[in-house]
């Protein structure tokens, strides 16, 4: 039977807070009929925007909204936002909302004071100070937070403090909160959690109490006597204690007393087949609470729904007519060299502003399929607004690695994909000489997989750093699409200098480096020799 997306994540998800790509030449653009549901991209930096403002009190002058990108994983929406000082645009405030939950606030600055000084307050109330602000900007966490520890550290004038989240007093792992004050006003400075969203927790009214797991625990677990040596007694000499070393551990379930499936349990929900859905949505009382919370989110409340600024709107605004993940699957699935359809579990769809391509925005993608017949793994990158491929690399452990390259049909593939990926640009490239070399075989070793390479020319002469990547496999598929290709590139202009002609107005200022070397043989003998060369030059 298959399980919700959102059933599943609960389980296997945990929420944290938070290269550079390349052009792009596959001509893959999308109509203007599909873009028309560009604006959920829009949508989700909108609601971002007007969530946080809703609920924190950005620090005074931090009122230009500078920069939002927006991704999706696990298929729970991310926002990444910016607001920059407006007397002093080096400085300012970040923001991450995942879902409907802020999982990251950090301000510009230094709060460094070479100095010692004391705390203006006590450590109760810097927790209690934290606990306020934490509670307005996630109402979901009231009462559900335990302070650890609280450093107030003479040589700063920061106050750190960690929160573990509990559940009727117990401590739930891998959930925390960490947040930064400032000593001397009790401003926020950072925060940042982990946190599992829309988590629901059994009653422990019925757990085993310690004396039956104890019991338990003393039937099944095994002892085997050792001698230990330490190196703490008094006259400093060597001691051998014995000891008993437990030869088995145990997890129970505390309601059976059983060991837990937990890692079993993991493996099942990971497996991409129980999957029936890309989105996460907002379950029960979680739900409630955030619309019951949000109006009074901080201080003084808000009256009405926030209003964007003129800078947040023309935030927004830049993402309009940016694909959306749906959009961009439609694009995979339609691509003739990339094997993509809707067993893949979608990781992964992030938007972000990138110059290196055409729009000014760049898609970064990445796919699992799990299950007990496979498991393959994609990563793609694209423009964010014409869909246009630029890179991908897929894994797939059914490949194999053993069956000989067709050195002729990979090489015909990769031309192909060549002209499909890079057509405006693969005039300028020129295939590598190793492209159509024999297929290597030997006893030990048979050659399955192969890059083909195309270096970039400019007068018969190669542009370094400039490569095409195209890998094909012995079943006859592209694993891999790299390009590196600077656009509007400038060649310097001039006569091109013979070899000879070069070197010797080189050699005419440079002179070669005179030194000895050499080296001991098996018998410590030296072997010196006197040496000119002139290394590293250009």
């Amino acid at each position: 039977m298959k399980i919700s997306r959102a059933v599943a994540a609960i389980a296997a998800v945990t929420i944290l807070m938070g290269g550079v790509a390349v052009p792009v030449y596959a001509d893959t653009s999308i109509s203007a009929s599909q873009t028309a549901s560009s604006n959920d991209n829009q949508k989700v930096l909108e609601d971002a925007i007007v969530l946080v403002r809703s609920r924190i009190k950005l620090p005074a002058g931090y009122d230009t909204f500078s920069d939002g990108n927006v991704s999706k994983r696990n298929g729970v929406n991310i926002a990444n936002l910016t607001w920059k000082n407006s007397k002093d645009e080096s400085q300012s405030v970040y923001v991450t909302v995942t879902g409907k939950l802020i999982t990251s606030y950090r301000t510009g600055g230094s709060y460094y004071d070479p100095k010692p000084s004391f705390a203006k307050y006590t450590a109760a109330k810097y927790e209690s100070m934290a606990l306020a602000w934490i509670e307005k900007a996630n109402p979901t966490m009231k009462g559900k937070l335990r302070a650890k520890n609280c450093d107030m550290s003479i040589t700063d004038n920061t106050v750190r403090i960690s929160f573990e989240r509990v559940n009727n007093g117990i401590t739930v792992k891998n959930n925390s909160v960490s947040i930064s004050l400032r000593k001397d006003t009790g401003e926020i400075i950072s925060f940042s959690a982990s946190w599992w969203r829309n988590a629901t927790f059994e009653s422990d009214s019925k757990k085993l109490s310690q004396a039956q797991i104890k019991k338990i625990y003393s039937s099944e677990v095994t002892l085997t006597p050792h001698y230990r040596i330490s190196y703490d007694d008094d006259q400093g000499r060597s001691v051998a204690r014995a000891v008993y070393v437990p030869d088995n551990s145990f997890v129970y379930n505390a309601f059976t007393g059983k060991p837990t499936t937990m890692a079993d349990d993991r493996r099942r929900l990971m497996n991409t087949d129980l999957y029936d859905s890309d989105d996460v949505e907002e379950e029960g009382a979680y739900a409630d609470v955030e619309a019951a919370e949000v109006a009074n989110a901080y201080a003084g409340g808000v009256s009405k729904k926030y209003e964007l600024s003129d800078s947040e709107k023309a935030g927004v605004k830049k993402l309009e007519n940016a694909i959306t993940s749906e959009q961009f699957k439609k694009i995979l699935k339609d691509d003739p060299y990339i094997d993509f359809d809707d067993t893949y579990h979608v990781d992964s769809f992030n938007i972000s502003e990138n110059s290196d391509y055409d729009s000014g925005w760049g898609i970064w993608f990445s796919a699992h399929v799990n299950n007990e017949k496979r498991y393959v793994s994609l990563d793609v990158q694209a423009d964010a607004k014409t869909g246009k491929i630029s890179s991908f690399r897929m894994y797939d452990n059914k490949s194999s690695d053993k069956k000989a390259l067709s050195v002729n049909e990979a090489n015909k593939l990769a031309g192909a994909a060549l002209k499909y990926y890079c057509g405006d640009i693969c005039s300028m490239y020129k295939a590598d000489a190793d492209n159509t070399a024999p297929a290597v075989k030997t006893s030990e070793y048979t050659e399955s997989s192969r890059v083909f390479r195309y270096k970039r020319y400019y007068n018969d002469i190669v542009v370094d750093g400039q490569t095409i990547s195209i890998t094909v496999n012995s079943d006859n598929k592209i694993t891999s699409l790299s390009v590196s290709h600077t656009k509007d590139l400038s060649f310097a202009k001039g006569t091109v200098l013979s070899k000879s002609a070069a070197l010797s107005k080189f050699l005419a200022k440079n002179d070669l480096e005179l030194y000895f070397d050499g080296f001991e043989d098996l018998d410590s003998k030296a072997h010196t020799y006197l040496h000119y060369a002139l290394n590293n030059w250009t």
